[in-house]
């Protein structure tokens, strides 16, 4: 499995599960981080009316960040 990165948040029906999902995948040493984000709700970073919260805005950072050194760690850069 590559690489892959959770989102939760505080107010989410699939919280609990997963956080379960991604503990899973690193017992099987899947790089599995989780990033948990307070005071949001299920879908925070894609239902347009959330869109410009700060944890919707934060989300989009973090995820950039994590996937432009996934990228860099598998010998990939971004042309930019």
């Amino acid at each position: 499995m590559p690489p892959t990165l959770t989102i939760v948040v505080e107010h989410d029906w699939m919280r609990d599960r997963a956080i379960a999902y991604s503990q899973e995948l690193r017992k099987v040493n899947v790089n599995a981080p989780v990033l948990e984000y307070k005071d949001a709700v299920h879908e925070f970073a894609t239902l347009d009316m959330l869109l410009r919260t700060p944890q919707a805005q934060d989300c989009v950072e973090d995820i950039a960040i994590w996937v432009k050194k996934y990228i860099s760690l598998g010998g990939h850069e971004f042309s930019y």
